[in-house]
């Protein structure tokens, strides 16, 4: 059994008055300082959290939990091609050479999960990193 479990279990059997007759129904008890219904909510909200913490250390310890960059749908900067190109000709002994330069701009959008993989190449919390970031690619 885990800390986190045998302290839920702790909490669970201390979440009612000591002489158990009110089982956290009453108004107060003579032998608690504070009301009953008081304490029963701070033990269930304590039981709660360590429930969540002890769902999310199996998680990662299954390799299943993900910490995203920013909250689903918050404002983002995604560098994107936009529009038509340019194409670059240069001349190397005698050869000509050509390339396709893409027109490339920064745009404000919503972060989603398919995004996820393009964190830090083309998708950034801040313009100022997304243009820092599009200046090393024209570079």
């Amino acid at each position: 059994m885990s800390d986190i479990q045998k302290a839920i279990d702790a909490l669970t059997a201390m979440r009612t008055c000591e002489k158990g007759e009110c089982n956290g129904e009453c108004s107060s008890c003579e032998h608690l300082e504070i009301q009953c219904k008081d304490l029963t909510f701070a033990y269930d909200a304590a039981i709660a959290a360590m429930q969540e913490k002890q769902h999310n250390d199996e998680l990662r310890q299954q390799g299943r939990l993900v910490e995203l960059p920013c909250a689903v749908g918050e404002n983002i900067y995604q560098i994107v091609k936009t529009g038509s190109s340019e194409i670059h000709t240069i001349v190397h002994e005698g050869h000509e050479y050509s390339r396709e330069v893409p027109y490339w701009g920064i745009w404000p959008c919503k972060f989603n999960l398919k995004l996820m993989d393009e964190f830090g190449k083309t998708v950034f919390l801040t313009h100022e990193a997304a243009q820092k970031a599009l200046e090393k690619m024209r570079a």
